[in-house]
């Protein structure tokens, strides 16, 4: 009988074509209508020539894919809807509600989830984001007491930027539909925890108090995913190590509770079928306490796939276990598609099938321990060879130590996680002790790695080339039915298209002339590139996350050198600028508007290799394709000129600073960036266009509309990108 080609599996193809609909429902909400009917057109031609052609079960597969393609498309498209809704558009409205356990801070803001929400009195099926600013009222920490907590306050509210810069999915991981901005007249009524807020509370608060503060957030972070109350510090050092996956709870983790019951099922030697509950409902209880996260969602579906083909006794399939994983969680959460975590679990598991199973049949040894030792090998080089290509697409770098760490530390994080366990029993604390000792060591590597940088190497998206990649993968995975010979030429040739193709994607590329506007809740984050890969920051590196934001950005662009424009030096944090070089960016040079700089900050950027100036007003400095001249008469501001626009960066100002700056303008200006007072500003200088951080109306775009966007001068029209 003559083999097929592929080793075929039906939920996969399910789950290809759902993906293909998504993808396509992505392309179409921005106007790529051709791609949806192209596609679509060229499935239904094939299936009917199939048909024609008496090949009905090739027709009837095709079928299939034409409606899991629409099913995704449409899926896609009704989501983008239900998240997209403008009824409260940018409205003052009251809100009521109460506040989740999840919150963010940073120094003077604070933002929480509010579930049970209701807008002017209509309840909503959404969480609502709320931005709560620290003032004389109510401090960060005050708020942050008062989690689970019922509020009611007046604000603005507009839509999550979602899908503004792409997807965001951080706001539907959290049920977040609105954010609420200018918070007014906030009061807090007493509240209950729920049961999993209580669950998670418990676990917090037991940890924090038998564990020292470094070694308790290790704790959470291992037990719930819940990395707040690690330092920066310590969640670079580990990623650089490249054991940060420990704290993204999915298959490890549910693998470890699936082994602690199935070791209890196999002692008192209940039957199979009586044994799915018993397991499945203390997973699915875990996966709720850790807010049914894509990856932890991917693993609960797959094990519990293997306890049910178990107790039927079937032979497991993990690729087809993966693809039902894949069509659940994409048919409940489209855009998780588009989610880091999403994408690295699924893309690790595939290197374990296709990889780690390969290698470990060929392991010819009858000693338990080598025979482990080999599996664990194994396992850690499938799943790093299945997530390489995407920790390069998503963070632009390699942590080219993390196979041996993963070796080292990996084994000992399942007896870690019973211990944990075990220790949050009230009469069994004292457990404890044995995690702290362990991570006391693992962090103080992890600072060590954080202070010099060493173990990472960055690296540029591979971009297409992962197809081929990806492709090779499969074929020495087993489900391309080729002869040895073949198998090997082709997974050669596949390799060799993929050095190739990456190499060629990889090539520096001149930037165009752009302004990354990043949104923030500082009063200027701006990234303006030129065309010889170099970026000028304005900005008071005030916040970690937007440094995070900026390092993206400047990978992704392949930039050379960095120049950093600080309008405010007292808001001034050298450790977020310090970052940039950490992260393997050359940071050149750094100009302070006004002001004497601080000796420690200047000897902390020169022992770094970064040149300081403070300039006052009048001074400029000339770039090849930029001219940046200080203004500080009145207020404080950046004027940039270019080839065909000027720009004038100024912050947080008001009309009386403005008029005073504007008189200091050495030509007219094109765009203004400003934090309030827009339509003054618009009236006063009949510029362009005014980039502010908050909302979006004639001539004035806004972050709070449009999330991060990038403004591109295309000869001379200004363009705004969301």
């Amino acid at each position: 009988m003559k083999r097929r080609l592929v080793n075929f599996r039906p939920f996969a193809m399910i789950a290809a074509s759902l993906i293909a609909g998504i993808l396509i429902g992505y392309a179409w909400i921005y106007g790529a209508f051709w791609a949806f009917w192209t596609i679509f057109c060229c499935m239904l031609a094939t299936g009917i020539v199939f048909f024609v052609l008496k090949k009905k079960k090739v027709a009837i597969c095709l079928t299939i894919a034409v409606l899991s393609f629409l099913g995704g498309f449409f899926d896609f498209n009704m989501f983008y809807g239900s998240y997209t809704a403008k009824k409260f558009e940018n409205e003052e409205v009251f809100i009521s509600g109460k506040l989740t356990d999840y919150y963010s801070e940073s120094k003077d803001s604070i933002f929480i989830s509010v579930k049970e929400a209701s807008v002017n009195y209509n309840e909503t099926k959404y969480n609502i984001g709320v931005w709560i600013e620290a003032d004389e009222d109510f401090s960060v920490e005050y708020v942050r007491k008062r989690l689970s907590c019922y509020v009611d306050f007046t604000c603005r509210l507009n839509n999550a930027p979602v899908f503004k810069d792409g997807i965001n999915t951080f706001y539907v991981k959290n049920n977040i539909a609105y954010v609420a901005t200018s918070v007014k007249d906030l009061n807090f009524y007493s509240g209950n925890l729920s049961f999993d807020e209580t669950a998670r509370e418990y676990v917090r608060t037991t940890l924090k108090e038998n564990m020292t503060e470094d070694t308790a957030s290790i704790g959470i972070a291992l037990l719930l995913g819940d990395k707040s109350n690690m330092s920066a510090e310590l969640k670079n050092g580990y990623r650089q190590m490249g054991i940060s996956h420990i704290f993204a709870v999915s298959g490890l983790h549910m693998g470890f509770i699936y082994s602690i019951l199935g070791f209890v099922v196999f002692k008192t030697r209940i039957k199979k079928w009586k044994a799915v509950p018993i397991v499945f409902f203390p997973m699915l209880f875990y996966a709720w306490i850790c807010g049914f996260s894509p990856s932890v969602v991917r693993a609960l579906v797959m094990t519990t796939c293997a306890l049910i083909f178990n107790a039927l006794g079937e032979k497991n399939d993990s690729l087809t276990f993966l693809a039902v994983a894949a069509i659940i969680i994409l048919l409940w959460r489209p855009v998780y598609l588009f989610d880091a975590g999403f994408l690295l679990s699924f893309s690790a598991v595939i290197g374990i099938i296709c990889v780690s199973r390969i290698l470990n049949r060929s392991i010819r040894t009858d000693n338990k321990l080598l025979k482990s030792l080999y599996s664990v090998v194994f396992i850690s080089l499938g799943a790093t060879l299945g997530s390489l290509g995407l920790i390069v697409e998503f963070y632009g770098e390699i942590a080219f130590l993390s196979i041996f760490f993963n070796l080292l530390i990996t084994p000992f994080i399942s007896i870690i996680f019973v211990l944990l366990l075990v220790g949050l029993l009230p009469f069994l604390k004292f457990v404890l002790i044995l995690p702290q000792w362990f991570f006391t060591m693992t962090n103080f590597v992890a600072y060590k790695f954080s202070e010099s940088g060493f173990g990472v190497v960055s690296a540029k998206s591979f971009g297409v080339a992962l197809l081929f990649f990806y492709a090779a993968m499969f074929v020495f995975g087993g489900f391309i039915n080729l002869k040895k010979k073949e198998k090997k030429i082709t997974i050669v040739s596949l390799l060799t298209v993929f050095a190739i193709t990456a190499v060629i994607s990889m090539l520096p590329k001149p930037t165009e002339r752009q302004i990354n506007v990043l949104s923030s809740n500082s009063d200027c984050c701006n990234v303006v590139t030129d065309t010889k890969n170099n970026a000028y920051i304005i900005y008071d590196f005030s916040s970690e996350y937007d440094s995070d934001d900026i390092i993206d950005r400047c990978k992704k662009n392949n930039i050379k050198n960095i120049y950093a424009f600080v309008l405010e030096p007292d808001n001034f944090d050298s450790d977020n600028l310090l970052a940039l070089k950490k992260a393997g960016l050359k940071v050149d040079s750094v100009y302070f508007n006004g002001g004497i700089v601080d000796n420690i900050v200047y000897s902390k950027l020169n022992g770094n290799g970064i040149e300081v100036f403070c300039f006052v007003n009048g001074n400029y400095v000339e770039f090849d394709e930029y001219t940046f001249l200080c203004i500080a008469e009145g207020g404080k501001a950046w004027f940039l000129s270019g080839e065909k626009v000027t720009m004038l960066f100024c912050g947080d100002i008001g009309t009386s600073a403005f008029d005073r700056i504007f008189y200091n303008l050495p030509e007219k200006v094109d765009l203004v960036f400003a934090t309030e007072n827009e339509e003054y500003i618009i009236n006063r200088t009949n510029c362009l266009a005014v980039v502010t951080q908050n909302y979006s109306s004639d001539k004035i775009f806004g972050t709070k509309d449009l999330g991060n966007f990038t403004i591109a001068i295309k000869n001379d029209k200004i363009i705004a990108i969301p």
